[in-house]
């Protein structure tokens, strides 16, 4: 079913004010999580969390970010999930990858940490690499190491 909805201007122009253009120094984590946080202030009914992220998201981008967006197949992009996996792709350093999932693997709890500032510790370092690719039930076994 296809669902027609309307994207106003001040929510694209909030958006367009957090640019990403794929420049080596930009973090594409970042991008993701600010654009996130701006995307979920829309809520429209009858119109998903993820087909308002997958409409909007294009108007995040500028420069060389924009043109490689465009030329993604539309099979690509058709959900959330699917774009966040190819922006990662695209944009996060393989080595950077490795060291973030290294740091969750090998996470241990400190010796005087707190229970919940371990927990807040442990889920930031998911968040910093959203395609670690570890299942809920692994975070749980790592996370207990």
């Amino acid at each position: 079913m296809l669902i027609i909805f309307e994207l106003r201007i001040p929510i694209i122009q909030r958006v367009e004010q957090h640019p990403f253009a794929g420049r080596a120094t930009e973090d594409a984590n970042c991008h993701l999580s600010k654009f996130v946080e701006i995307a979920n202030t829309l809520k429209l009914n009858s119109v998903t969390d993820d087909t308002i992220r997958v409409r909007l998201f294009p108007f995040s981008l500028i420069d060389s970010a924009k043109e490689w967006f465009e030329c993604l197949p539309t099979e690509q992009v058709s959900t959330w999930k699917d774009i966040v996996a190819a922006f990662i792709d695209q944009y996060y350093p393989p080595g950077t990858i490795l060291k973030l999932k290294s740091e969750i693997f090998e996470f241990i709890q400190g010796h005087d940490e707190p229970l919940y500032e371990a927990i807040a510790h442990f889920k930031g370092l998911l968040r910093k690499c959203p395609n670690h690719g570890f299942t809920v039930d692994h975070q749980v076994l790592v996370g207990s190491g």
